[in-house]
């Protein structure tokens, strides 16, 4: 019903403002490892966080779209 399309909304919006965090978090590590100040892993671990972040909004998507 509407409660429950305002509850997929509000955790679809949630887990997009994520990904935009985990963009931003991935593009300073980038940065940060291509000048030498962070070591590969941590690039590494913004890239799988971004991932899995992105890999999340898509199931939730997924799982939106099927209960309607």
């Amino acid at each position: 019903g509407l409660a429950s399309r305002k509850t997929y909304d509000e955790q679809l919006q949630a887990q997009r403002d994520f990904v935009t965090a985990n963009q931003d978090y991935y593009r300073l590590a980038e940065r940060r490892y291509r000048i030498g100040i962070d070591s590969n892993l941590t690039f590494l671990d913004a890239q799988r966080s971004l991932f899995s972040a992105q890999q999340t909004l898509i199931t939730d998507r997924l799982s939106q779209l099927t209960s309607e």
